[in-house]
Parts: C-alpha cells; structure tokens; sequence
C-alpha cells in the first residue's frame, strides 16, 4: 500500500523541452485549421440567400405548408361562423315554436278551467235554484 491516490503513477522521467514544443506547435496548427474551418461553416450557414438558393424546394415545401396551414386556419373559422350562425337561426325558430306551443297550451289550460268552474257551479248551483232555494249568500268583505 503506497502514500498516493489510487490509479495515480508518478514518473520518474521528465519528457523531453524539443518534443513537448514540437507537439504544442502541431496542436497549435491543428487548432488553428479547426478554427478556420469553424468560421467558413459559420459564414455558410448565416448567409441566407445562399441557403435558399441551396435548399430552394425545402424553403419552397415549407412555404406552401405555411400558407397551406393559414389558408386552413380561415377555412375553419368560416366553417364555425356559418356552423354558429345556422345554429342561431335553428334557437331562434325553436323558441319562436315554443313560444306559440306555450300560447296555445296556455290558451287550452284557460278554457279548460273555465269549463271545469262552470261545471262545478252548475253542479253545485242548480239544485239549490231548481229547489227554490236562495242560494248561499256570498261571504262578506272584510
């Protein structure tokens, strides 16, 4: 068991001052082409024109879906104006239906009671008039 951190070795030998330049001068010139090669794809990739002229039928193909997925867009918001508006007219004339079956219903349930009331009278009055009776004097008003 040795005084060091585990996996660490230590060299004993020192490298080389000739080589170690020689090897940061090649990873200096390497780094160099890397980053020249970086700024041309950065240059290529922000000119836009040259990008379209590139890719003319993408930017063509996207375009067309675009204008495609705006001209659906105000397809289906007519579609639903109209769908609200045939809607509308359809409450409008169900209430107009219902509003006349309640006259009519009203107007029946009216006469309805009026018959009954007149039956009820003659039913309960007649016998008294047919007797010769008076009939019972109506109650007095407070």
């Amino acid at each position: 068991m040795g005084e060091g951190t585990n996996g660490v070795t230590v060299r004993e030998t020192t490298p080389d001052p000739d080589k170690l330049e020689q090897r940061v001068a090649m990873i200096r010139e390497h780094l160099g082409d890397v980053v020249k090669e970086l700024d041309y794809r950065r240059h290529e990739l922000t000119d836009v024109k040259r990008q379209l002229e590139k890719h003319a039928p993408l930017a063509a193909g996207i375009g067309a879906g675009v204008l495609a997925l705006i001209g659906a867009g105000i397809g289906y918001a007519v579609y639903q104006s109209k769908k609200r508006e045939k809607l509308k007219v359809k409450l409008e004339r169900e209430q107009q239906y219902e509003s006349i079956l309640h006259k009519i219903v009203s107007t029946a349930a009216g006469a309805l009671v009026g018959v009954a009331v007149k039956a009820l009278a003659n039913r309960f009055m007649k016998p008294a008039i047919e007797a010769g009776r008076q009939p019972l004097p109506a109650l007095p008003d407070y």
